[in-house]
């Protein structure tokens, strides 16, 4: 192999090692599949497991809700335990934050026949007709997801004041279709900019009150908010702006008590520090590049390829010189026995040893080295 075959697969090995180091780091990289079977259960898939991507989730019903959180794939599988049959569907978001915000909209209206698991980048839905013991099968999926569960949301949920704040209403919006879900909020979807990157946390409070916290990304996409939802702002309803938040308060009977919660809403200014590197940069903050993916896919394919090149020829390497060895050994020893020279001495190049010491030295010349003993 040439130096410059060696300087090639090493710079490809490089490649290989951090693209493969990237996707460590990177948990929404973490890829995890509907098991064949859950642990700790009895519970066993009895047909394959289908993948729906692409055009094919534009058909479903939540379909255009499922695109704007990010959903890329939908994989679908049966279960049974003998008794009772389970037919649980993982959905694929591209990051954490999708999964968690389209779970905060299904969370609270499922029928009492189906169930959802988050973890990380999936969510877990879980339907049966039959009686199924939850706490035995809830847990198994989440244990069999639990290497995609790193997650890091967005911080806007947790800004939501906690003063009389129902529990389990907090809502993550990232577009106008999921915004129009949320029947108070519902005008100020065709307002938001969400192609700029907004997003909204929102959340029900005593005396039937819905707050809502619209986050811009700068100050100018703000203020162009501001402009827009302040027109929307009348008795029931208060809109107030605070650095790149934009309060929304709507519903209440008592407004002095809802602008006392309005103005517990404080915008914090978070810096991330990006780094030398690309993985530096938090998850939720990292642009999605997915010629970089294609790229890295391509380049972990030729590394492979390389590799198996070489193994195929280094294992022809070893049986070709091998069978040469033998043969050029069988057949010497073939040829030495059809001459007669077969129990000869022979060194390693076939050559034979001629004693000629007694022919060179003439009789004269020799000398007797060791005495009779006489003096």
């Amino acid at each position: 192999m040439s130096s410059n075959s060696i300087r090639v697969c090493i710079l490809l090995l490089l490649v290989g090692l951090f693209c493969t180091a990237y996707a460590q780091d990177d948990p929404g990289a973490i890829a995890v599949q509907l098991p064949n079977a859950l642990e700790g259960t009895n519970w066993k898939a009895y047909s394959t497991i289908k993948t729906l991507s692409g055009d094919q989730l534009q058909a479903l019903p939540d379909g255009e809700l499922l695109t704007e959180y990010g959903l890329s794939k939908l994989h679908v599988a049966r279960y049974s335990n003998g008794k009772s049959q389970l037919v649980a569907e993982s959905f694929e978001f591209l990051y954490p934050s999708g999964a968690y915000g389209y779970w905060t909209l299904t969370r609270g209206h499922l029928p009492s026949n189906r169930h959802e698991v988050l973890s990380g980048r999936y969510l877990i839905s879980l339907m049966t007709e039959d009686q199924v013991t939850w706490s035995e099968v809830e847990p198994a999926f989440a244990h069999a997801f639990s290497p995609a569960n790193v997650t890091r949301l967005s911080p806007l949920v947790s800004h939501l004041p906690a003063d009389s704040k129902i529990a389990g209403s907090e809502h993550y919006i990232v577009g106008p279709t999921g915004l129009s879900q949320i029947k108070r909020l519902a005008d100020l979807a065709s307002l938001i900019n969400f192609t700029d990157g907004a997003e909204v946390a929102s959340a029900d409070y005593a005396d039937s009150m819905t707050l809502a916290i619209i986050e811009f990304h700068t100050p100018q996409a703000a203020t162009f908010g501001h402009n827009a939802v302040q027109q929307t702002a009348s008795d029931k309803r208060i809109v107030k702006r605070t650095g790149n938040y934009v309060v929304v308060a709507d519903g209440f009977t008592n407004r002095e008590a809802a602008q006392a919660i309005v103005d517990k809403v404080k915008y914090t200014v978070q810096i991330h520090w990006e780094g030398k590197k690309f993985t530096s940069i938090p998850i939720d903050f990292r642009p999605p590049d997915p010629a970089a993916l294609e790229e890295a896919a391509e380049t972990a394919t030729v590394i492979l390829r390389t590799f198996y090149g070489i193994g195929v020829l280094l294992l022809c390497t070893i049986v070709v010189g091998v069978f040469t060895g033998w043969t050029i050994f069988y057949w010497r020893r073939y040829r030495r026995r059809r001459l007669g020279l077969e129990n000869m001495f022979s060194d390693a190049g076939g050559t034979l040893r001629l004693d000629l010491d007694n022919y060179l030295l003439e009789a004269a010349e020799k000398t007797k080295l060791i005495s009779s003993g006489k003096a």
